[in-house]
């Protein structure tokens, strides 16, 4: 029987791990919904795989939930915060070739570094011994995310052909950096 203090201890790591499966599930649906419309076709494969890596991360991550005996783990795949929905709401606008530079510039230049910071502290706050599989994992997890936010910073620079696109996507920005404000995404 675990102690309380080890039974909290748990049940936080499996809540967080299950807000962060939630937002990878949903990253997989919308990038894969973006990469069926017909732009660019780098920026399609891109999206693509993105969303192939996105699917990958939830199964990792389902995969590293902790089996509690006392909640079903479906349960715990839910949004961090009810500020966590709209934000992903607010960036997951739907699949519109005329929207793609201010899609991507939300995305990847203010979702997902924020993606990675929540998943550094989710490390950071894993206990050595008992977290060591999920810690191992989340270096994968991350070091494809990194390479998403490089690759894909790369691919919006090379969408901003005029000043209304850079007007547009630094608008977007603006926008979403206000809507996180406060907010500690995932959870």
């Amino acid at each position: 029987m675990h102690s309380s203090a080890e039974w909290s201890g748990l049940l936080d790591t499996a809540r967080q791990i299950g807000h962060h499966l939630w937002v990878e599930r949903e990253l997989f649906g919308w990038l894969g919904r973006w990469s069926q419309v017909e732009v660019d076709p780098e920026v399609t494969t891109f999206l693509g795989e993105m969303s192939a890596r996105h699917g990958w991360h939830a199964e990792l991550l389902l995969a590293r939930l902790p089996e509690l005996r006392e909640v079903e783990a479906e349960s715990l795949v839910v949004p961090g915060s009810d500020a966590s929905t709209r934000v992903l709401q607010a960036v997951c606008i739907d699949p519109d070739a005329d929207r793609l530079v201010e899609a991507l510039a939300g995305y990847q230049r203010v979702l997902l570094p924020v993606l990675l910071g929540s998943y550094r502290r989710l490390v950071q706050g894993a206990n050595p011994a008992s977290d060591a599989p999920l810690v191992r994992w989340l270096g994968f997890v991350v070091g494809d995310d990194v390479d998403e936010w490089l690759r894909g910073d790369a691919l919006v620079r090379s969408l901003l052909s005029d000043a209304e696109d850079v007007r547009r996507a630094t608008e977007r920005q603006r926008e979403l950096e206000s809507l996180l404000q406060g907010c500690h995404f995932p959870r």
